[in-house]
């Protein structure tokens, strides 16, 4: 809360950050007003609380968006002079963010006892199956928006399992795929049904580390534009 309230230029005034701010401190409020779960009653109106408020969270990044878009049509070419500092701060709220759903995810699905998971960690997780998973969601994106997608190509040379949370591992994968199957259709498309080249996933297990290796013909980025790919708000 106190970093977005340090963002320059009153974002922390504007629609959207000002209605997140709002958000988190009514979150916060409605922590530190609620009893501690020493009972089993308690820890059921606990859960609960914290469910609402992961449901509550879900337009978060939308909000926040509204928000630096509408700074960005006001400064125009002198946003480029504050975009540094805005972009440290969104960073750091975006891996606290991510940092606090895991946890409150964590709690709610402990009480679901899947069998091989401990919450939302998946014990034995196979990469190719959430990848070949994550590829058919890029690919019927792909389609629905452009008519037309690759064949995502997943390889996985000694198949393997690894402790980690699934769901974090098909969001990474369905949006790097996006992009590779919606460059590959803009590159090589020129209809509904054409003759395109695949996208190629590549899982390499190593000693201590898990390698996907992504590869497609879609053109690539040009060297001028690799130094804005990790800012917010470039697409």
């Amino acid at each position: 809360i106190m970093e977005l309230q340090a963002l320059p230029y009153s974002l922390p005034q504007r629609e959207g950050i000002r209605d997140v701010i709002r958000w988190y401190t009514d979150f916060l409020w409605d922590l530190e007003d609620s009893a501690p779960p020493e009972t089993a009653p308690l820890d059921d109106d606990f859960t609960r609380l914290l469910q609402r408020i992961f449901e509550e969270h879900s337009e978060v990044i939308q909000a926040m968006a509204h928000g630096v878009q509408d700074l960005m049509l006001e400064l125009r070419d002198e946003y480029t002079d504050v975009q540094p500092n805005v972009d440290a701060i969104l960073r750091r709220f975006f891996m606290s963010r991510i940092g606090l759903r895991f946890l409150i995810q964590h709690h709610i699905d402990s009480f679901r006892n899947r069998d091989g998971h401990s919450g939302i960690i998946q014990l034995e997780c196979s990469p190719s199956e959430v990848a070949n998973r994550a590829a058919k969601d890029a690919a019927s994106l792909c389609r629905l928006h452009l008519g037309q997608a690759p064949a995502v190509l997943v390889h996985e040379a000694e198949p393997r399992t690894f402790t980690y949370v699934p769901m974090h591992l098909a969001y990474m994968l369905t949006e790097v795929l996006k992009n590779a199957c919606r460059a590959v259709v803009e590159r090589h498309g020129e209809g509904f049904d054409d003759d395109l080249p695949p996208v190629r996933v590549q899982i390499v297990h190593g000693h201590e580390d898990l390698t996907f290796k992504i590869s497609d013909e879609g053109g690539g980025i040009s060297r001028t534009r690799m130094g804005d790919i990790w800012k917010f708000m470039y697409s």
